[in-house]
């Protein structure tokens, strides 16, 4: 696979000259051959300008109406009501299956049209000081291109055989700037370096399809409820890293309606979609703001280590996860709540492909 086995999909509405500064100008830094498509609902009065600045072919219109007619996706319609129940992008996530195969791709990835910049991050080293830290390589994405595509087309690649790499796994995911909040120190760097989850920069595959919900947190939305039926989503936190302006402060998208309904609402349709492991908690500490908190240890199916299975073969044991394929090496155990990312690295990547990603 290289960069013209996959098309990068953009969803925009009513910034043209924004996403011209921002996530096309980045694309355009690190050199992605890539081709790349703006999604846009037929609703946006901005379309004409888009064409004309990026190209016929570069626009695809939907149609909204019948989108939402299609898929349910209701959340707390009865606290908005119709009039606003168009003004959200979980349609045209949504669509983003159909728009693919239409265009004649199989793998896509997904991109909002606010991001300031991607950076390459690496494995936390040590300085002479013994202070722990995080090297960012910016230059690194930005070396010339071949006829398989940039340092960053290449990167996508590495995630789309990720997504291949298992049945369960739906989507894969760069990390965000946000995820290093306390740098070493942080909860993501420290645990793991993989998070259950997927959000902004989405890798997906025509063959798995799956559903976005709600009108606010559509992205949390889809990997709570969708993980616990078992179609996870996997975020890769040494590889690149997408940074965008802070939440609310661009006018256009859906900034708009964040600030009618609050940041509870947004937080709240996540818990009402997954009661059983997501909260509308506080997040931050000088500058606290109104978030979803999930509870990781009941939000995603598990593997039990084989020997809390009793007196029965190892056969028996694999039909009981309902598809034996999660089982690559029938000899070797499974360990609890591992089990996932091993089997990744049992699918064809090495046995330490996470860790030493590039």
């Amino acid at each position: 696979m290289d960069c013209k086995d996959f098309v990068i999909l953009i969803l925009s509405y009513g910034r043209p000259d924004f996403l011209k500064s921002h996530t096309w100008n980045v694309l355009n830094k690190v050199k992605s051959k890539a081709r790349r498509v703006i999604v846009m609902s037929d609703d946006d009065k901005t379309i004409p300008q888009y064409k004309e600045m990026y190209g016929e072919d570069a626009v695809f219109v939907f149609n909204k109406i019948e989108s939402e007619r299609k898929y349910d996706i209701d959340l707390l319609d009865c606290y908005w009501g119709k009039s606003l129940s168009r003004k959200a992008t979980v349609w045209a996530r949504n669509e983003q299956f159909r728009i693919a195969r239409e265009l004649g791709y199989r793998w896509f990835m997904v991109l909002d049209d606010d991001y300031r910049e991607i950076i390459m991050r690496h494995k936390m080293v040590r300085a002479d000081d013994g202070t722990d830290f995080f090297p960012t390589f910016k230059e690194m994405l930005f070396t010339p291109s071949d006829e398989h595509g940039s340092i960053f087309d290449k990167c996508c690649v590495k995630y789309f055989n990720i997504l291949n790499s298992a049945p369960w796994l739906y989507s894969t995911a760069f990390s965000q700037c946000g995820d290093f909040i306390g740098g070493c120190k942080s909860i993501m760097v420290k645990k793991r370096p993989w998070r259950w989850k997927a959000m902004n920069v989405f890798f997906c595959d025509t063959e798995k399809e799956y559903r976005y919900y709600g009108r606010f947190n559509d992205d949390v939305n889809a990997y709570v409820l969708n993980g616990k039926r078992g179609q996870m989503s996997l975020t890769l936190t040494h590889a690149p890293s997408i940074t965008q302006p802070s939440t609310q402060s661009v006018k256009g998208g859906v900034t708009d309606l964040y600030k009618m309904f609050g940041t509870y609402v947004k937080s709240l349709t996540s818990a009402v979609a997954c009661p059983s492991s997501v909260s509308v908690s506080c997040m931050g500490t000088v500058a606290p703001r109104v978030h979803h908190s999930i509870d990781w240890s009941v939000m995603c199916p598990s593997v039990l280590d084989a020997s809390w299975c009793k007196d029965k073969p190892l056969d028996y044991r694999t039909e009981c996860l309902h598809d034996v394929s999660l089982v690559p090496n029938p000899d070797r155990k499974l360990s609890f709540l591992d089990s996932r990312c091993e089997i990744i690295e049992d699918c064809s990547l090495g046995k330490s492909s996470i860790d030493n990603f590039f």
